[in-house]
Formats: C-alpha cells, sequence, structure tokens
C-alpha cells in the first residue's frame, strides 16, 4: 500500500481526523484525502479478503 494512503487510514481510523484536518496536515487538496482515502480502504478489503480463513 503506498505510504500516503496508509497515512490517510491511520489518520481517519486511529486519529480521527476528518478530511479537512487531514488535507490541511499533509498540505493536500480535501479531494484527494478523499480519493486516497476510499483507494486505501479498497486495499486494506483486497489484502484482507485474500488471507486463508481460519476455522474455528
Amino acid at each position: 500500500m503506498d505510504p500516503k494512503d496508509r497515512e490517510v487510514l491511520v489518520l481517519r481510523h486511529f486519529e480521527k481526523l476528518s478530511n479537512a484536518e487531514i488535507a490541511r496536515l499533509l498540505k493536500m487538496k480535501e479531494s484527494a484525502v478523499s480519493k486516497r482515502y476510499f483507494r486505501a480502504l479498497g486495499k486494506l478489503e483486497k489484502l484482507l479478503g485474500d488471507l486463508p480463513a481460519i476455522d474455528d
């Protein structure tokens, strides 16, 4: 995953920042932050979906 995408995910989910706050912090447009966030979520979903299932 691209480091900027990962950073946006961390800032959104662990630091609880808004897209506007992340945009100011990373000196990016808010629209770019939003695109990176959704792209990163898709990549994370694919990565997690590719993991083998754990049998209970």
